[in-house]
């Protein structure tokens, strides 16, 4: 006699949250960064400096009368003046979901997890990898996790292959390369 299981009586009595290496994981990838570095500095530097002096002479009596008279001036001045601005802003998202494999536990219970994802599309090649340390208690009921809450989160962004549309654009020819070796400035 056969005995027959019922899988939705199986699946609806077990937990589905990933605990054991092999098990996977939803993350749910919702990164931004923002940078915003604003640099101004103003130096100025003045100098002046005046100098006057006066020799007045005169002779008198029996060989006759003469006067003489000496005048030295000087004046200098010196101005020195630097305006530097410096600015920088940078803002990045990324917002994606993926899901993982668990690869190891460690002695407390968390979880260490890897995984990857790529999508070609028109001859260019994305790639995502995903690695870091999970706590069990952050797993959420329906088996996903928010990136926020993945300790030593290391996410990657890779485009490969060199036969995608823009890869034209945002590429220097092989020629403009050899160019900037010999006359890069």
């Amino acid at each position: 006699m056969w005995l027959r299981r019922d899988p939705v009586l199986i699946n609806s009595t077990a937990d589905s949250k990933a605990r054991r290496p092999g098990d996977l994981l939803i993350i749910r990838v919702n990164e931004r960064s923002d940078v915003d570095n604003r640099d101004q500095r103003l130096m100025q530097k003045q100098s002046e400096s005046d100098s006057d002096a006066s020799v007045d002479a005169g002779v008198s009596g029996i060989v006759g009368d003469k006067a003489g008279g000496m005048d030295f001036n000087q004046a200098s001045s010196g101005s020195r003046r630097f305006n530097g601005n410096s600015q920088f802003l940078s803002e990045r998202q990324l917002l994606d979901q993926l899901t993982i494999t668990v690869v190891d536990t460690t002695p407390n219970g968390n979880l260490l997890i890897n995984g990857t994802r790529q999508v070609s599309l028109e001859g260019d090649q994305r790639t995502m990898i995903v690695t870091g340390v999970v706590r069990a208690i952050d797993i959420q009921p329906d088996n996903s996790i928010s990136s926020t809450k993945i300790g030593a989160l290391d996410i990657r962004y890779e485009s490969t292959g060199n036969g995608g549309a823009e890869q034209k654009f945002i590429n220097q020819g092989w020629l403009g390369k050899k160019l900037n070796r010999i006359w890069p400035h």
